[in-house]
């Protein structure tokens, strides 16, 4: 059990190979053009409704 109880979000995440190292690392949330460009209010809701495209699935033994 984490001593803190932080959640930890990288950002700048440039490639899928960084992603799932980060997954495997249990890192919480990651934030990057690799996922969305900077979008305006109005195109926010849209991108949220929609299927996630990027999601990169978890590795093997990795819950």
């Amino acid at each position: 059990m984490p001593l803190f109880r932080l959640k930890v979000i990288a950002e700048g995440v440039e490639t899928k190979g960084q992603a799932r190292f980060l997954k495997l690392l249990k890192c919480d949330e990651m934030q990057s053009y690799l996922y969305s460009k900077p979008l305006p209010f109005e195109q926010i809701t849209a991108l949220l409704e929609a299927p996630p495209e990027n999601v990169i699935p978890p590795g093997p033994n990795t819950s």
